[in-house]
C-alpha cells in the first residue's frame, strides 16, 4: 500500500543504501569548525606549553614555565584572585536579583509575560559597547543617579560610581543578569507546581515554601547557571531541540500562603491547578480573593511586581539613556538634558560610516555562511541516528562556551602561524574577521534552526515522497520552505552577534578592517562626544528592528528556552 511504501524512517530521513549518510552531511560543517576554531584553540594550548621564540613562533622545547610564572608572580596571582572574587560577587548579585524575576516569569499568567520575556532578552541583542556607554551618563558625577541622589538629599556631594570596582560590578551584573533570569525561569518552570501547593496547603508560608521546597528543587539549575555565569558570562542557551511546552490559560496571578481548595478550571495547566502563592478561580489579576488572604497577600504580590519593574528598569536604563543623550544639546554626560538637538547625528565622523560599512559586510557574510554551514549540521543532528550524535551536538555548540577573548587570542596566534606557512595575511582583513565571526555565527544559527526544526512535521516529507518527489525535490520544495522562518532567524541571530562582537574584531581586525563596535570602543577612550552617542542610538534602532523581526519569525523567547 502507498501508506506503507515509506516507512517511519523514510528514504530521505535515513537512506538505507547509506547508513552513515548523515555523517557525510555533517562533515563540511565539522571540517570548517575544526579549521577555524578547534585548530587555533589546540595551537594556543600547545603554544602555552612551549617557550615563545618570537611573535607567533614557539620553540620546540616543552616547558611548564609559563604556568609556573603565572601562578607564582604576585601581580598575576593578585589579578587572578581579584577576578575570582569579582566573579563570585557578580554571580551572587545576579542570583539574588534575578530569582524573584525568574519566579514571576515562570509562574505568572499575566498577558504581559511575553512582553517581559522580550525585554529580558532584548539587551542581549544590543551591542555590549552601546549598553556600557549608557552607564556613563547614568553614573557620572554629573549624571542621572547622582542628580537624583542630590535632589532628594541622600548625599551632599556626587559619588564616584564609574572607573572603579563599583562600576565594574554594576556593568557585569547588567551584562549577565538576563542570562541568569532565563536560566532560572527554565528551571522553575520544570518544578511541579503540586509540590508548592501541597506545602502551602499544609500551612507553610511563602518564605518557608521557598526555603524548603522551591530553592532545594531549583538548586541544581542555580548551581549550573552560577557556574556558567562565573565561567565567562557568554550566551548559554537552552537546548532548543526540545519542543516547547504548550501554554494554556487558566492560572491566576495573586500570591497567597495557603490553597485549601482549588477548583477545576478547563484549559488550565496541570488540570487547571495553580502554582502555590497564586490565587485561582475567576478573579482578575490584582483583585484579592477571600480565600487568598485579602489585602495582605495582594500587597505581597504587588511587592514582587515592584521588584520586577525595578529590575527591568535596571536592564533597560542604559539603552534608554543612550538614546536620550544622543539628542542632548548640552554636555553629553550631564542630566537632565539642556536642549533637544539633532546636530550630533549631522556631525557623525566619516570613520564611523566606514566602520559601519565594514561591519555590514562582515555581518552579512557571516550570516549567509552560518546558514550555509548550519543547515547540514541541523539536519544531521536532528535526523541522524549515528554513534556519538549527542557528543557531536555538544562539540558543534562548544564555541559558545569558550570566552570570545580566548578565541580572539587563538585566532590571532593562528593567523601568525598561517602567515609563516603561506605568506597569506588573515589579520587586519575582512576575510579574517569573517572567519573569526563564523566561530560563533555557525553555532548561533544552528541553535536557532534547531528550535524551528523541533516542530517540523515529517509527514509532509513522507507525503511528498509518496507522491513521487525525489529526495532532492522534497528538500527544496518541502523541507526548506517549512524551515524558512527558523533559517532566516538563524541568519538574523548570526548577523546581530557579528555586529556586536568586539573581542575577536580587536584581534582579527584593524586598519581598513575595523568594525563599528571597535571604532566606538577605541574612540570613547579619548573622545566621549555627542556623535558617538548618535552612532550608538542608530545601533539601538537597528537592533530593535532586528529583534522585532526575529520575534515575529520564530519568537526570541523560544530561542532561549523561556517559553512554556
Amino acid at each position: 500500500m502507498a501508506s506503507t511504501a515509506i516507512s517511519e524512517k523514510s528514504a530521505w530521513r535515513s537512506p538505507p543504501r547509506l547508513p552513515d549518510f548523515w555523517l557525510w552531511v555533517l562533515l563540511p560543517t565539522a571540517f570548517v569548525l575544526g579549521v577555524i576554531f578547534f585548530a587555533p584553540i589546540v595551537d594556543l594550548v600547545l603554544a602555552s606549553l612551549h617557550e615563545m621564540a618570537g611573535p607567533g613562533q614557539v620553540s620546540t622545547s616543552f616547558t611548564l614555565a609559563n604556568y609556573r610564572n603565572f601562578l607564582t608572580d604576585p601581580f598575576y596571582f593578585g589579578i587572578l584572585l581579584r577576578t575570582c572574587w569579582l566573579g563570585l560577587l557578580v554571580v551572587g548579585c545576579c542570583l539574588i536579583v534575578g530569582y524573584p524575576v525568574a519566579y514571576y516569569l515562570a509562574r505568572t499568567q499575566s498577558r504581559w509575560r511575553g512582553f517581559l520575556l522580550f525585554l529580558t532578552i532584548s539587551p542581549l541583542l544590543i551591542s555590549a559597547v552601546v549598553r556600557n556607554m549608557g552607564w556613563f551618563p547614568l553614573l557620572d558625577q554629573a549624571g542621572l543617579v547622582n542628580w537624583l541622589l542630590l535632589e532628594i538629599g541622600v548625599v551632599s556631594s556626587p559619588l564616584r560610581l564609574i572607573n572603579n570596582f563599583t562600576g565594574v560590578v554594576i556593568g557585569l551584573v547588567h551584562a549577565l543578569l538576563p542570562f541568569m533570569i532565563l536560566t532560572l525561569t527554565t528551571v522553575i518552570q520544570r518544578i511541579d507546581i503540586d509540590l508548592e501547593e501541597a506545602a502551602a496547603s499544609l500551612g507553610a508560608g511563602p518564605w518557608r515554601v521557598f526555603w524548603r521546597v522551591l530553592l532545594p528543587l531549583s538548586l541544581p539549575g542555580v548551581v549550573s547557571g552560577a557556574l556558567i555565569r562565573l565561567h565567562h558570562g557568554h550566551q548559554r542557551l537552552h537546548d532548543a531541540r526540545n519542543p516547547r511546552r504548550q501554554q494554556s490559560p487558566g492560572d491566576g496571578d495573586l500570591h497567597c500562603p495557603t490553597i485549601p481548595y482549588r477548583p477545576q478550571l478547563s484549559g488550565g495547566r496541570n488540570g487547571g491547578r495553580h502554582p502555590a502563592g497564586f490565587c485561582g478561580g475567576a478573579h482578575r489579576p490584582g483583585v484579592a480573593s477571600p480565600d487568598c488572604g485579602g489585602h495582605r497577600l495582594m500587597t505581597r504580590w504587588m511587592a514582587l511586581r515592584v521588584v520586577v519593574l525595578a529590575v527591568f528598569a535596571f536592564l533597560l536604563a542604559p539603552v534608554i539613556i543612550v538614546v536620550i543623550a544622543s539628542f542632548n544639546g548640552g554636555p553629553i554626560l550631564s542630566f537632565p538634558p539642556e536642549e533637544f538637538t539633532l546636530r550630533w547625528f549631522e556631525q557623525i565622523k566619516p570613520s564611523f560610516v566606514d566602520a559601519l560599512y565594514v561591519s555590514l559586510i562582515v555581518a552579512t557574510s557571516t550570516a549567509l555562511l552560518s546558514i550555509v554551514f548550519g543547515i547540514p549540521a541541523v539536519l544531521a543532528l536532528s535526523r541522524g541516528n549515528f554513534p556519538a550524535r549527542d557528543a557531536l551536538n555538544s562539540i558543534l555548540l562548544s564555541p559558545l562556551m569558550v570566552p570570545a577573548l580566548v578565541t580572539g587570542v587563538a585566532l590571532y596566534q593562528f593567523s601568525l602561524a598561517f602567515w609563516d606557512l603561506t605568506r597569506i595575511s588573515l589579520g587586519g582583513t575582512i576575510t579574517g574577521l569573517i572567519i573569526g565571526h563564523l566561530t560563533f555565527g555557525i553555532p548561533f544559527a544552528a541553535r536557532a534552526m534547531l528550535a524551528g526544526h523541533a516542530r517540523f512535521d515529517y509527514a509532509l516529507e513522507e507525503a511528498a515522497l509518496n507522491l513521487g518527489a525525489t529526495p532532492l525535490q522534497t528538500f527544496w520544495r518541502v523541507t526548506i520552505p517549512v524551515l524558512r522562518p527558523s533559517i532566516i532567524s538563524g541568519g538574523i541571530f548570526a548577523f546581530v552577534m557579528s555586529l556586536d562582537d568586539v573581542p575577536i574584531a580587536l584581534f582579527m581586525g584593524g586598519g581598513n578592517a575595523t568594525t563599528l563596535p571597535v571604532r566606538i570602543f577605541t574612540t570613547i577612550e579619548f573622545d566621549f562626544s555627542g556623535d558617538v552617542m548618535a552612532v550608538a542610538a542608530v545601533i539601538v534602532a537597528v537592533s530593535v528592528a532586528l529583534m522585532l523581526l526575529l520575534d515575529r519569525l520564530v519568537g526570541i523567547e523560544q530561542l532561549f528556552g523561556a517559553r512554556y
